[in-house]
């Protein structure tokens, strides 16, 4: 498959997947916003959360640095259901990476690092708690768990339920007709999109450069180095003696890496070092 197939196959998958949450975000704030509860609903909820933090890099066990600060979270919790009664307490537990990791190994991360604190959750606060695991791979570009939680009371029903009235009845009624509007609305905005995906494509056409970031450690020192990619290779920051580029095959990632590597590290590319972190090329995270 040549390079335009993929940034094809890409873009569309790009506006699929853009399609499909726009329409469960709908859908659920049709939900929230028009959407009553029945008689014995929720009338009061105590809310809260806590931060475990610590984690080392691709590390997810619960030490006791962690344990003691998911111990004063219980603490928490476990004040705050005093404030109410009567009802059910929801806990979920998000795990996090940072970007320094590829995508594809943070979200078992993640899920790792939020799995020994839902476990320790469930097992410390009151029977019926709903204790949840949500992985949340890189996107919060954190090495942390985030709990949090919700109480809420729910009254108990003193007389039978109602008939559902035709006001009622016309009202639900109206409330799926709002459900399916603002999910065909959604259906076309795909189809407009899938219309005009040339202009799209023309945006991400080979012919075009386009710049990413790579992290590289060097001597215990890390960088963030900013790449381009150009008519299919890889060009770096650093120039040869010659004042030449130094490029890579598109396909050839490690190289360029390694490659950078050894300009970052060898005392002749030290000016082009110190010139490009200035420009912000070259980003020293250390």
């Amino acid at each position: 498959m040549d390079r335009q197939a993929r940034v094809e196959l890409m873009v569309m998958a790009k506006v699929v997947f853009i399609v499909l949450l726009a329409a469960v975000i709908a859908i659920i704030l049709v939900i929230l916003f028009y959407g009553k509860p029945a008689h014995g609903a929720e009338t009061n909820a105590v809310t809260g959360s806590f931060v475990v933090t610590g984690y080392e890099p691709k590390k997810y066990a619960v030490d006791d640095d962690k344990m003691r600060q998911i111990d004063l979270g219980i603490g928490i919790i476990e004040k705050d259901l005093a404030k109410v009664s009567g009802g059910v307490l929801k806990v979920l537990v998000y795990g996090s990476a940072d970007i320094t990791g590829a995508s594809a190994g943070n979200d078992p991360l993640s899920d790792n690092r939020a799995k020994p604190v839902a476990a320790i959750l469930r097992h410390r606060l009151p029977q019926g708690a709903l204790v949840e695991v949500v992985p949340r791979g890189d996107s919060e570009n954190a090495r942390q768990v985030r709990v949090e939680w919700k109480y809420i009371s729910i009254p108990v029903a003193s007389t039978p339920v109602a008939p559902v009235s035709v006001s009622e009845k016309k009202k639900f009624d109206n409330f799926g007709w709002l459900i399916a509007t603002t999910c065909a609305a959604i259906v076309g905005i795909g189809v407009l999109l899938f219309l005009f995906k040339g202009r799209v494509l023309s945006e991400l056409s080979p012919d075009k450069s386009v710049t990413r970031w790579l992290e590289v450690a060097v001597d215990g020192r890390k960088f963030s180095v900013k790449i381009e990619y150009d008519h299919g290779k890889i060009v770096s920051p650093f120039k040869t003696r010659s004042g030449y580029k130094i490029t890579k095959s598109e396909n050839d990632l490690k190289r360029m890496i390694d490659s950078l590597k050894g300009c970052l590290r060898k005392n002749e590319f030290a000016s082009q070092r110190e010139i490009l972190i200035r420009l912000g090329v070259i980003i020293d995270k250390t």
